[in-house]
């Protein structure tokens, strides 16, 4: 375990250093201010994805995805984000006590 976190985070530090060693005529390329600047959003998103439908035993669906699912349409009708956030969270609260979901 240690070599791979050893590994991760030299990789990490590598790539955080390199973008002060690279050229401003490549930073300042539009698509890759373009690309810069929705990477985190992307790799977040993959987190949050993967997090919410594995576990340690495999697959599972439970209350976070609902409360993701209201999430999302709460966002789509422009709900305020402290809405948005409590509003899933009570869901899935709720969801859970109630034993629908673990």
């Amino acid at each position: 375990m240690w070599p791979t976190i050893l590994f991760a985070s030299l990789s990490t530090l590598s790539l955080k250093l390199m973008g002060y060693f690279l050229p401003n005529s490549l930073l300042g390329n539009p698509t890759a201010k373009r690309i810069i600047a929705l990477l985190p959003i992307g790799l977040l998103s993959g987190l949050i994805a993967i997090q919410m439908v594995t576990s340690t035993s495999g697959y599972v669906l439970d209350g976070r995805i609902v409360g993701a699912v209201v999430a999302l349409a709460l966002l789509m009708i422009r709900s305020p984000f402290i809405v948005v956030i409590s509003v899933a969270a009570l869901v899935t609260a709720v969801g859970r006590a109630m034993g629908h979901w673990a």
